[in-house]
């Protein structure tokens, strides 16, 4: 009798928190809805336009404030590094974005300028040159090295000074013996890029498949001389033009990577540090790296489709499984034709590391693709929601949350709030959520960060996939999308009795991942079940597993101290890991902090733990071959 009354009341607390959960969302879409309304009519509208937390980022803005409004490119591009935006269409149709860093840190942007955008029309760089040259003239009085328009400004002054006449004449025979010989540099050229793109327009008709779009952003050194600065830009504008319609299929020997973002996030995440010796993307770009940024479907960057808008179901008709076994596969596809590699290192956060392992455990033609995987707050299964009124939901059968969320975007009005909140308001509001949720006491972020950090921290995605996620924790299982909808998933990892039942979900299992991978987890990350995900590897594919007592989910993305304790570990593993491939040498381009010698690179790691690792030499593995006797443990973990 009492165990009856305790599984009732069991019951009554649960649907009194899924009911608490259905009065906030209610209670949430009609303030916003009020909010909406009052400030849409026109009396309100200057007032709505004006208040202090509303108002759009002016150009008297320091560079801090104005990276609380841009976009991925434009922090790349103020950061003073080369960027390339680019477009893969999957086999489903969606478009996913990616962008690229090229190269190392080239420049650096006066503060009381904005950075040069990829995105810039030709019309506008030819506008900019032309005000230069404007400038010029008033500046320098009829200069021998102005362009044709200085040298009609100078014959219209001409008509009225006799002693000007030959000074200006001079000028023009030399201004057009210089034009003569700048012509025939720039057809040179052309010729040059004509022949590339013709060899490699061959090559782009066979990838009929893939569509391409892509952006350069090019630089010139301040303080040559007009003609040579004019040169300078038509050579740069021609080989962006050359670029974006070829697919450079000669490998340079550049190691490339790519990373993943994770749940609900974009690429941005990754770049919205202040400074970008902490980001992990600039720290592997000075590296040597060719580095490259994912996408996944739904977000801000890979917002469309060929067949669906947003407004309609069938464009937010997709889970993970649709992530593993359409987006991953067509992003490391695209990124290996696009360079020529024959292999590319992967590194995934928390979501994208539960992509990493389904993709990489189940299709073997991506797997060899994939030369080293690297998984920072690495998760499979979930452990569940700290807080009891958000784990009730989770725990509830998923037509209950397509009634409460629908069946298109998970909570859309976050940019909403996002955007009409102060921003200090808005970081007080996201660090209460996510110690609501998930326990996060976010004291590894920098306070003074937090603006920026939070402000990008939230992008699309769909309803669905939100239900698979809460599937997984339900049954503890890394699997499938259960699509019978009206029942709770069989789960056969439950240790109370179950009965029999007429269908099996298929499982994604990291234990046949087919590549070598590195794991790094934090000790106060309550929401991933990583000692389950570590129980399950097999051990002569994990090369590194690294924990961070202190750290929780974020950090591993934006700890104070992560490019020290987490991000170097890395970039030592990137490193080691072409060393072994290229034989004992590393090809890192221009890298500023490349290793030129012939040791490997990881001897200095010593903060970290390895076992039966194919890239340590032969006598760290003797010594970890001993470790080994000595201790019965598969995993040592450090």
């Amino acid at each position: 009798m009492g165990l009856i009354i305790v599984s009732i009341l069991r019951t009554i607390w649960r649907w009194s928190q899924l009911y608490l959960t259905l009065s906030i969302l209610i209670a949430e879409r009609i303030t916003r809805f009020f909010v909406t309304t009052i400030f849409g009519f026109v009396p309100f509208k200057y007032y709505f336009d004006n208040i202090t937390f509303s108002r759009p980022i002016s150009k008297e803005a320091t560079e801090a404030e104005k990276d609380l409004e841009r976009d991925a490119i434009e922090m790349i591009t103020a950061r003073g590094y080369p960027v390339e935006e680019h477009f893969v269409t999957t086999p489903d149709g969606f478009i996913l974005g990616l962008h690229r860093i090229t190269g190392p840190k080239q420049f650096n942007t006066p503060p009381d300028s904005p950075p040069t955008s990829p995105r810039s029309n030709v019309n506008n760089n030819n506008n900019n040159r032309s005000n230069k040259n404007n400038s010029n003239n008033n500046n320098n009085n009829y200069n021998n090295n102005n362009n044709n328009n200085n040298n009609n400004n100078n014959n219209n002054n001409n008509n009225n000074n006799n002693n000007n006449n030959n000074n200006n004449n001079n000028n023009n025979n030399n201004n057009n013996n210089s034009t003569s010989t700048t012509t025939n540099r720039k057809n040179k050229l052309v010729q040059k890029l004509q022949q590339h793109v013709d060899i490699d327009q061959e090559i782009h008709n066979t990838n009929a498949n893939t569509t391409t779009t892509t952006t350069t952003s090019t630089t010139s050194a301040s303080g040559n001389q007009n003609n040579n600065n004019n040169l300078t830009s038509d050579i740069m504008m021609m080989a962006s033009s050359a670029s974006s319609t070829s697919n450079l299929s000669n490998y340079n020997g550049k190691p490339v990577v790519v990373i993943m973002h994770g749940f609900m996030q974009t690429s941005e995440a990754w770049l919205c540090r202040s400074d970008p010796k902490d980001s992990l993307p600039f720290i592997l770009a000075d590296a040597g790296f060719d580095v490259w940024l994912g996408n996944n479907r739904g977000n801000k960057y890979s917002f469309k489709h060929t067949n669906y808008t947003p407004n309609q179901e069938g464009f937010w008709n997709w889970s993970l499984d649709e992530l593993v076994r359409y987006d991953y596969p067509s992003i490391v596809n695209f990124i290996c034709e696009r360079t020529g590699a024959p292999s590319i290192s992967y590194i995934g956060f928390s979501q994208g590391t539960a992509q990493g392992w389904a993709a990489l455990s189940t299709n073997t033609v991506i797997s060899k693709k994939i030369n080293l995987f690297i998984a920072l707050a690495p998760v499979a299964t979930v452990k569940g929601f700290s807080n009891p009124m958000i784990d009730s939901l989770a725990r509830s059968r998923p037509d209950f949350i397509f009634l409460l969320f629908g069946k298109k975007s998970m909570l859309p009005s976050t940019i909403f709030w996002r955007n009409f909140l102060p921003k200090d308001v808005f970081v007080r509001v996201i660090d209460y959520s996510v110690k609501f949720l998930f326990g996060w006491c976010t004291e590894n972020i920098s306070q003074e960060e937090k603006k920026m950090l939070y402000s990008h921290i939230f992008s699309y995605t769909s309803v669905k996939s939100v239900v698979h996620w809460f599937q997984i924790i339900q049954t503890n299982r890394f699997q499938m999308f259960d699509d019978i909808l009206l029942g709770i998933t069989p789960n056969e990892n439950s240790k109370k009795p179950h009965r029999y039942h007429g269908r099996v979900i298929p499982g994604y299992h990291p234990s046949q991942i087919l590549t070598k991978c590195a794991l790094f987890y934090g000790g106060s990350d309550n929401l991933p079940n990583t000692k389950a995900l570590l129980s399950h590897l097999p051990r002569d594919r994990v090369v590194m597993v690294h924990e961070e007592p202190s750290y929780e989910h974020l950090d591993f993305m934006w700890g104070k101290d992560a490019a020290e304790k987490v991000f170097s570990k890395v970039v030592s593993l990137l490193k080691s890991n072409h060393f072994d491939l290229t034989n004992g040498t590393f090809n890192g381009g221009n890298g500023n902090n490349c290793s030129s010698s012939n040791s490997s690179p990881m001897v200095n790691a010593n903060n970290c733990s390895y076992y039966n690792s194919p890239i340590l030499t032969s006598q760290q593995q003797q010594q970890q071959q001993q470790q080994q006797n000595n201790n019965s443990n598969p995993l040592k973990l450090n």
